[in-house]
């Protein structure tokens, strides 16, 4: 996924999606809220949980984006 597929399916500016998929930057309450329902996050307690926990650093959010959202292959 992109960051401008990812903006455009959250509702934020695809330099946002960038910072966020970077680690440099969380999601506010509101953002969060979209991307758990935009993904799904939502319906799975241990996976609502383990994304809240991750939203509470940058750096852990990134990660969880990359692996979860993004699909980005880190190479062996």
């Amino acid at each position: 996924m992109t960051n401008e597929e990812f903006g455009l399916l959250v509702g934020c500016s695809e330099s946002m999606a960038s910072r966020l998929r970077s680690g440099s930057r969380r999601p506010g309450v509101d953002l969060r809220e979209r991307i758990m329902k935009a993904f799904k996050f939502d319906q799975d307690l241990d996976t609502m949980k383990a994304f809240n926990e991750a939203a509470s650093d940058a750096e852990l959010f990134g990660a969880y984006l990359r692996e979860h959202v993004f699909l980005d292959v880190v190479p062996a």
